[in-house]
């Protein structure tokens, strides 16, 4: 693959698409950080930092094998950390994860359009897939592009609604853990976050890995966007437990602290919500495509269709829907896949 990036921009690059393969509707709209981490009151801070840390670090690890092995896609990089056989049946598995994943943002999307902005359902889903198409057809450029214009833009309009919140109620956590599902542990719900989120953010990772020169923007890159990730983590969770117990029903807490401080700000969160669901099925596309694409090229475009066609249909089965009946499994294929990335650095140490 052609080194498309050069100092001093690298490091930017690197984070933004970092974090741009991590957010969508189910961070944005609050109901990851929920759902994983504010639920354990006292914990849930602590989760998020031990949480910030596995994604500086393995995240960066991700980028390095990338480099290292001149991926042009997710599979060469899954390949030499599970090995060839767990390597295979986690690579069907990826390709599912990443398919549902697209189609759970898409479902985002259109109840964003729908219950926020009082416009059709399909309007969103349709809107966001006519642009998911002609950016993915781009290529890795054209994701990389979408995250550097879109993420600071993200990141920002998110902190000022979360520190807004903050600074109206104070910094409060209620002192009772509030266990969700089948997650009955922090530290374990931690884990799980993060194994669930890195290996999505893989299909983007590995071939981003490969187009730069040198190791070091890799490293500096996969740290900064790990330790991104936290902040907007922290405060995202902080402005939700300010708001316990009400905010425990709410399908989109984020979306609903932004309406109780005006309706202006809930628009531009909505808007926010938008941005940051479009980047992760950019990227989800993306990493399916150059994998099933990966022995002929020709079928790039080809696939990137069939996929956002098929995402389209399946995201109207709803949010709410997708997300409780996808998770769950999503965590245990993606717990697996971490165990074998940390047995693969253990020995390699």
């Amino acid at each position: 693959m052609k080194k498309l990036l050069v100092l001093p921009k690298e490091v930017l690059y690197i984070s933004m698409t970092y974090v741009g393969a991590i957010v969508g509707a189910g961070f944005a709209t609050g109901q990851e950080v929920l759902k994983f981490f504010s639920f354990f009151g006292p914990y849930s801070n602590l989760g998020i930092l031990i949480a910030a840390s596995l994604f500086s670090i393995f995240g960066s690890i991700i980028l390095l094998y990338g480099n290292k092995l001149n991926a042009n896609s997710y599979q060469e990089v899954l390949t030499y950390i599970c090995g060839k056989y767990q390597g295979r049946i986690l690579d069907y598995a990826m390709c599912i994860i990443l398919f549902g994943v697209a189609a759970i943002m898409l479902a985002g999307a259109g109840t964003v359009f729908e219950e926020y902005l009082a416009l059709p359902y399909n309007l969103g889903t349709i809107l966001t897939c006519i642009l998911v198409i002609l950016i993915v057809f781009k290529g890795l450029t054209g994701v990389i592009t979408a995250s550097v214009a879109l993420m600071p833009f993200m990141i920002f309009f998110g902190l000022v609604i979360s520190i807004s919140s903050i600074m109206y109620h104070g910094v409060i956590i209620h002192t009772r853990p509030i266990p969700y599902g089948f997650i009955s542990n922090w530290l374990l719900a931690a884990v799980m976050y993060v194994a669930y989120n890195i290996m999505v953010a893989m299909s983007v990772l590995a071939p981003l890995g490969n187009t730069v020169r040198t190791k070091k923007p890799l490293l500096i890159g996969g740290l900064l966007g790990g330790f991104l990730i936290g902040v907007i983590t922290l405060t995202m969770n902080l402005a939700i437990l300010a708001h316990f117990p009400q905010i425990m029903r709410q399908e989109m807490p984020m979306l609903f602290i932004g309406h109780a401080h005006s309706d202006f700000m809930m628009k531009i969160y909505c808007i926010v919500t938008w941005g940051e669901v479009l980047l992760i099925i950019i990227a989800n596309t993306y990493g399916n495509a150059m994998r099933l694409s990966s022995r002929n090229k020709n079928l790039y475009k080809p696939a990137v269709l069939i996929l956002t066609i098929l995402t389209l249909l399946l995201s109207q089965l709803g949010f709410s829907y997708l997300i409780d009946h996808l998770y769950p499994l999503f965590g245990v294929v993606s717990t697996w896949f971490l165990a074998a990335l940390v047995l693969k650095v253990l020995v390699k140490v």
